[in-house]
């Protein structure tokens, strides 16, 4: 009697086996749900850094082009997997609105001409007292003359910008050019670093019948890109000697307007290819497309990898830019988490 209790007290050998058993399985399945949970907050996770990185990379671009001259936004035909558009190996280009759905492939690289937006603003130095900014953007028509002399060109025009301050010019942009090793930043007047374009009706920037002989693009005519010879506080002489020798002789095509910008090089941004179908996106700028100078003369910095998709067209003059980023997580590499997003440039 007594071992008959003592064994409904205890345990069967085959009471321990399953629950064993039992304890095993609620581990296993235990463990492949953490397991899982784990994953699924890493992939969250990689996720929302993706969709910060490209936000960011959008942003970066959108405050670059902002300051773009928009008539010279250009799309440019290279080859980007054989490395022919970081060694600018340029087959061709467009204006950016004439490029259709169709062939936009064919134009990875985006390029314009920017506009010093530093300058316009302008500085306060308590040692001069209250400075005007390096351009305020307007003309005076009434007093703007022309005049008719000898090479490099010929036509020259006197034009009155009023609370315009060259010396401030000097010193912010030249200031940033010499931090960039930039030669000829010490005048960047005289060594045409700086240029005149007009805003023309639309305030977009003029341009020639030609759009190839109105910003100096590929060894092409700067037809619109006026040269500061001469200045005198806010009366400023203007040349255009990069012009073809047709429009050297012709004065009544040159149409100058109330407004105007001053440019301060071209800006192009470049995809460069990693492998893998994976690229990353270079800026480059300090470069002057009227000195016949390509993007590959200027400084460049990476602003965005692991890049699998780089778009853009213009909608009514506004930028569409369309971006995708892939993760540079290789324990991740297997899920394909990319990250695709669109912005509007104004």
């Amino acid at each position: 009697m007594k071992r008959a209790r003592e064994g409904r007290a205890g345990f069967t050998m085959i009471e321990l086996i399953a629950s064993i058993v039992i304890m095993g399985i609620i581990s296993a399945i235990s463990i492949n749900i953490l397991v899982k949970v784990y994953r699924h907050y890493v992939i969250v996770r990689e996720l929302s850094k993706l969709n910060i990185k490209t936000e960011t990379i959008l942003s970066i671009l959108a405050s670059k082009l902002r300051n773009r001259l928009k008539n010279s936004v250009i799309g440019v035909e290279c080859n980007v997997t054989n490395g022919d558009c970081i060694a600018g190996n340029v087959v061709g280009f467009k204006p950016i609105g004439q490029i259709t759905d169709e062939e936009r492939n064919k134009y990875p690289v985006l390029e314009w001409i920017e506009t010093d937006g530093y300058g316009r603003i302008g500085e306060w130095n308590d040692s001069y007292g209250n400075l005007y900014p390096g351009w305020s953007g307007f003309i005076d028509l009434r007093q703007t003359t022309y005049t008719q002399k000898s090479d490099p060109c010929q036509n020259y025009w006197t034009i009155v910008t009023p609370y315009s301050d060259p010396q401030v010019e000097q010193e912010i942009l030249g200031s940033f050019f010499q931090q960039w090793g930039v030669k000829g930043a010490n005048d960047i007047f005289g060594n045409w670093l700086v240029a005149v374009v007009f805003g023309g009706p639309g305030g977009r920037g003029t341009l020639s019948s030609d759009f190839n002989s109105s910003y100096g693009y590929y060894g092409n005519y700067a037809e619109q890109v006026y040269m500061v010879t001469n200045i005198n506080g806010d009366r400023w002489t203007l040349c255009r000697p990069n012009v073809s020798d047709t429009e050297r002789q012709i004065r009544q095509n040159v149409k100058i307007f109330q407004d105007y910008y001053l440019v301060k090089g071209g800006g192009a941004i470049v995809p460069v290819a990693t492998g893998n179908g994976e690229f990353n996106l270079t800026y480059f700028f300090n470069y002057f497309p009227w000195l016949g100078q390509k993007y590959t003369d200027g400084n460049s910095t990476i602003v965005g990898d692991h890049v699998t998709f780089f778009q853009f067209k213009e909608e009514d003059g506004n930028l569409r830019l369309y971006l995708c980023i892939t993760t540079d997580n290789v324990d991740l590499k297997e899920y394909n988490l990319t990250v695709c997003k669109e912005k509007v440039v104004f």
